[in-house]
């Protein structure tokens, strides 16, 4: 749906988006259980980047924006694997919103190969609801994703509707690339104490304040329950927290991309009209 005519417009939303990357990334996010990283507040920004850049453009500018976000102090090689994730964000979001009738299909196509990744891995074994959001995102990518241009065209009710939409598509696109990039890096990049030391943490949680143990809801779910700690076990524990998260940042950018998506509407407007009013003259 990019609401950008010209090249010298594109230039410069490429810029400020990636600037603004830069800047947000500065800010304190939330911090990732069990990785030596926290989740950016940038997250906020890579549906809206997509909405505005469409799909090619987007994922340029948010991969550009993570990268100098990266080399600026402090960073962790971790990080740089975790580069990629906001710009296919705004690629699925890119896609979804794009004036192509296949726009929809590729966009789902990206987030169904991240849960398909997902389940080949070993974890998947062991967390097999873990993605029950993520395929909830992709539920709505394919039944609503050829409306999804439609309604960010369109104002009031359903313009929140289409953003919300595409926002939580997004969100759990960044979410789920993060996930497979923490495991492959487990062990490698991230130390296998961290995840110990993760687990151990929790488990002084669950003692003192008596929340259910992920066993506890596994058991009551029918699922197997496993005999130690492990990588899938520590996904499962997080998981309520990972919902919070998402919806947290699904609701934020949300809010970003309805006023963005207004912002540029009222210049494309008043530009319109100054053509015009200048053609008469």
């Amino acid at each position: 749906m990019s609401l950008l005519k010209t090249r010298t417009l594109k230039v410069a939303t490429i810029s400020t988006m990636a600037a603004l990357i830069v800047v947000i990334s500065r800010l304190p996010g939330f911090p990732a259980i069990g990785a030596p990283t926290s989740i950016e507040l940038t997250t906020i920004l890579y549906a809206t980047i997509g909405i505005i850049l469409g799909p090619k453009l987007g994922f340029i500018t948010s991969l550009l924006g993570n990268f100098i976000a990266w080399i600026i102090p402090s960073t962790t090689v971790f990080g740089l694997l975790l580069i990629p994730a906001g710009a296919l964000a705004s690629l699925t979001a890119g896609f979804l919103t794009s004036k192509s009738e296949s726009g929809w299909l590729c966009g789902s196509a990206v987030l169904l190969a991240l849960i398909i990744g997902w389940y080949v891995s070993p974890v998947g074994f062991e967390a097999p609801i873990y993605p029950v959001f993520h395929i909830v995102a992709l539920i709505l990518s394919l039944t609503l994703g050829r409306r999804l241009k439609g309604l960010m065209e369109a104002r009031g009710k359903r313009l929140i509707w289409g953003s919300a939409v595409t926002s939580f598509i997004a969100t759990m696109t960044d979410s789920m690339y993060g996930n497979l990039a923490y495991i492959g890096a487990l062990g490698i990049l991230v130390p296998l104490k961290t995840l110990k030391d993760a687990l151990v943490a929790l488990g002084i949680i669950w003692t003192k304040t008596g929340i259910p143990k992920p066993a506890d809801y596994l058991a009551f779910l029918g699922l197997p329950v496993p005999k130690e700690l492990s990588l899938g076990y520590l996904f499962m524990a997080v998981l309520p927290i990972t919902v919070a998260e998402r919806i947290t940042i699904t609701v934020a950018s949300t809010i970003v991309s309805i006023a963005i998506v207004r912002a540029f509407r009222t210049v494309f407007i008043r530009k319109q009209a100054s053509d015009k009013s200048g053609r008469k003259a």
